[in-house]
């Protein structure tokens, strides 16, 4: 999975009309089971096909970040080369008759640009040349603007701070059993049908690979 800069507050949001409320509008109503925003090349009309899907939107700072998966090899390949390294999001207007979440901004999908310039200027490139610029990318992402880094955030998140009086020095063993309570309380094992523990499996592995980018 990966986690890639999408959109940001500037000019073009405020053309938009869209605030600091509205950027966690689509951060919160992103919902893959009612509609999966797919990765494309360029802005197609028709949002087809798709060359990955994103898991997760979340807002760090002035920024909107997404989590891709199921890139395609071929198109990987072509990003790695730096055929396509910038990035333009599609939106849904709060009263546009397909938006998923009337009323709030929602998110159409991604849009990989190759010699199109974005409308949204100064956000990262895509770099996916190796596993090291994968963790910087990953790293960068989930701690832009953020006191005490990604595992300070997730200790206080659980309210792991403390325990017993002293600092939290917890195990991955630890941290999963916190994660799965913080996200459902039940054991994958548990009678969950096959989409609830896809999704909680893939938010723990990428909240788990993000903590090991940070910690390298």
């Amino acid at each position: 999975m990966r986690i890639i800069e999408a959109f940001r507050l500037g000019d073009v949001a405020d053309e938009w009309g869209i605030t600091p409320k509205e950027l966690a509008d689509i951060a919160d109503t992103y919902d893959p089971s009612v509609h999966e925003a797919p990765l494309t090349l360029g802005h197609p009309a028709d949002n087809d096909p798709a060359y990955g899907w994103v898991k997760e939107a979340f807002v760090k700072g002035k920024s909107l970040f997404v989590a891709v998966d199921e890139m395609a090899d071929d198109v990987a390949a072509l990003v790695k080369r730096g055929a396509y390294k910038k990035i333009s999001v599609s939106l849904h207007k709060p009263e546009h008759p397909h938006n998923p979440v009337p009323g709030k901004w929602t998110l159409r999908h991604v849009g990989l640009l190759g010699a199109t310039p974005p409308a949204v200027k100064g956000m990262r490139p895509i770099a996916l040349s190796d596993a090291a610029d994968a963790a910087t990318v990953e790293r960068d992402a989930a701690t832009r603007d953020a006191d005490g880094g990604l595992l300070a955030q997730i200790r206080a998140l659980l309210k792991l701070d403390k325990r017993d009086g002293r600092a939290a020095d917890f195990s991955e063993g630890d941290l999963i059993a916190a994660l799965l309570g913080k996200l459902g309380g039940e054991s994958l094992n548990d009678a969950l049908d096959r989409k609830e523990q896809r999704d909680r499996t893939n938010r723990i592995t990428w909240l788990l690979e993000s903590i090991a980018s940070y910690l390298q």
